[in-house]
């Protein structure tokens, strides 16, 4: 029988529960192994009781523990040479069972439960949303947030440190982008759609474009996630990527053979022309949903291979999905929104 089976066994037959030594060790497994079982702790004794900084009436001295008649479970935390000495005072008493601190550290499930437990409560208190964006190539300014959101950590990764004010964390691109991926724009690229994996530890990630001003409680984008694991905002001007092809061969800004080339393959495949589109300079992600992921590494693929605009591909890779535009959670109207400021400008020009 396990140390944690003989606990639960006298807590049915309401057993008192007691902890003996209250030195280090005591003191030790009280804050952490018991607080961990959440079990109630009736009263302590030692050899020194009275000098322990605990209330005088959660505290018995040996002798009155000695000639207690209720049943009393024991947590005997001294030293091995003590312990021997202690136990025998209590040998042939039915009311007592004791547990000894030798015998705790020996039992493999009590101490797993110990660990996990902790561990746990470590991962409660770390904050659960990484809100990023990515600046490579001296493209963008790193705008410093308005407002400073308690439930997130700020990140910016970039190839070199441009915060001085400390609200940013810097991560080096060159730890999270394959060694393969050079061009400046595929590395910011990767790392907008690769933000579950660079931030594994939290539970969600916010990516934002280096024209964006945080300004507001950021943290209330995760209420709009769907179940595809991901919200963006609308695009605020056009309806579809037809359109937005349109707008992007008439600037003359980006390869228009390879616009025409890419929108006529995805109208080949089948895709309709009323597939939406986003703004996607602003990126809500849940970094443990597998339809979220699996979207990120197959637009990140088409944003590679294709026209170096990702917005034209967000869209075909949700129809190929057969997520339909609407399940994509909506963060609402890009230019008029409490919690950012589109800037509508870079640094430098793509």
């Amino acid at each position: 029988m396990g140390i944690a089976d003989v606990i639960n066994e006298y807590q049915k037959k309401r057993f008192k529960m007691c902890i003996y030594g209250m030195g280090m060790i005591g003191r030790a497994f009280y804050k952490k192994v018991i607080a961990a079982y959440n079990l109630q702790i009736d009263f302590f004794s030692a050899a020194n009781i009275e000098d322990v900084d605990i209330g005088e009436e959660r505290k018995v001295n040996k002798k009155d523990l000695l000639e207690m008649e209720e049943g009393v479970l024991i947590f005997l935390l001294v030293e091995k040479k003590r312990e021997e000495e202690i136990v025998k005072e209590f040998a042939g008493k039915e009311n007592f069972k004791i547990i000894t601190y030798n015998q705790i550290v020996k039992d493999k499930l009590f101490i797993r439960k110990f660990y996990e437990v902790n561990r746990e409560k470590t991962e409660e208190k770390r904050k659960n949303i990484a809100v990023y964006t990515c600046v490579t190539n001296d493209y963008d300014d790193v705008h410093i947030p308005q407002y400073i959101d308690k439930d997130a950590d700020y990140f910016v990764i970039s190839d070199h440190q441009s915060d001085s004010t400390g609200v940013y964390q810097w991560i080096d691109i060159r730890q999270v982008v394959p060694k393969g991926i050079v061009d400046y724009k595929e590395q910011n690229r990767y790392c907008k759609m690769h933000g579950a994996e660079i931030f594994k530890e939290y539970r969600y990630s916010i990516y934002l474009d280096g024209s964006i001003l945080s300004k507001g409680q950021i943290s209330n984008f995760i209420t709009k996630i769907t179940d595809c694991g991901l919200a963006l905002f609308c695009h605020p001007e056009r309806n579809n990527i037809f359109e937005e092809g349109i707008f992007l061969y008439a600037m003359g800004l980006y390869d228009n053979d390879g616009i025409l080339k890419q929108l006529s393959r995805y109208l080949e495949e089948g895709i309709p022309l009323g597939t939406g589109l986003f703004a996607c300079g602003i990126i809500a992600r849940d970094n443990r949903n597998d339809i979220a992921t699996k979207i990120m590494h197959e637009w990140f693929y088409e944003y590679i291979t294709e026209v170096k605009r990702d917005q034209l591909s967000f869209p075909y890779v949700l129809w190929k999905n057969g997520i339909d535009y609407n399940r994509i959670g909506k963060l609402g109207n890009l230019m008029d929104n409490d919690e950012i400021e589109w800037l509508m400008r870079h640094k430098k020009r793509a």
